[in-house]
């Protein structure tokens, strides 16, 4: 794999902001107890044989199977939630950024809401879902970690994103549901618009089709950029932050992954 041969992991690192990065995202091991009450939630969907329609509102994880067709949660589970290491991922950036507005595009179960609602819980947290079944269920999760302040809006990206960003300013954005390059372009333009301050922008499988390897690639060579750091399932962009380094583009993996020399 290409990205394997060309990721860092801390030890062949050089800048600090970027070392510390990787101790406290990728390397860190501590136990929280939001990790236990996630794990629980997945253990309850894992379990699940609740069927639900599948409305897809475009390509990516999230719409594996067409438009109209049956499943179980447990089967939605296994082949769209996010892994338990990328959701610890997500807690910790919520932590390490102190994030204080996070916005989420395409909810599906709740689990990665859970850990980027419940990781700072005096954050504000708003998710977007365009299945209002899925909807329901992340609200369901954001009550198991204790995030209650959290509100989940269903309706389709193209109509609700504009008119949350004349009201909100975010500064962790979590950008999922819909894998093409048009779309992840709109969204990332949209996103940019309205940037009032420090962001953080985090698309994720950003590497799961040829459409997004080049959205990508092209979000990672725009103008604004402080800073990209690609960690292979998840694509982090820095804007107006402290992370304005060179060079501005980093490929990082955990130590425990490429422990060797090379």
């Amino acid at each position: 794999m290409v990205f394997y041969w060309r990721a860092k992991n801390r030890y062949r690192i050089h800048h600090d902001k970027i070392y510390d990065f990787c101790l406290q995202i990728l390397d860190d091991q501590r136990r929280f107890y939001l990790f236990g009450d996630v794990r629980t939630w997945r253990e309850e969907l894992s379990l699940s044989r609740e069927m639900l329609e599948w409305t897809d509102y475009g390509a990516g994880s999230q719409s594996v199977y067409g438009s109209g067709s049956i499943r179980s949660v447990r089967a939605v589970y296994q082949s769209s939630s996010s892994p338990e290491f990328k959701g610890k991922w997500l807690a910790r950036l919520v932590w390490w950024w102190e994030a204080e507005n996070i916005l989420e595009l395409g909810t599906c179960l709740g689990v990665g809401s859970s850990y980027l609602a419940g990781a700072r819980k005096k954050a504000s947290y708003t998710g977007i879902e365009g299945s209002e079944r899925l909807s329901n269920y992340t609200r369901k999760a954001l009550r198991q970690v204790g995030a209650y302040e959290a509100q989940v809006i269903n309706g389709r990206f193209e109509k609700v994103l504009p008119e949350l960003l004349e009201k909100e300013n975010f500064d962790l954005v979590f950008i999922d549901g819909n894998h093409t390059k048009k779309a992840t372009l709109i969204y990332d333009n949209m996103l940019r618009e309205k940037i009032g301050g420090r962001c953080l922008l985090i698309f994720d499988d950003i590497y799961w089709n040829s459409e997004m390897k080049e959205a990508w690639k092209q979000i990672q060579q725009k103008s604004g950029n402080d800073l990209c750091i690609d960690l292979f399932f998840v694509g982090l962009v820095f804007i107006n932050s402290s992370m304005l380094l060179k060079p501005r583009q980093f490929s990082l993996i955990p130590f425990t992954w490429k422990p060797l020399p090379f």
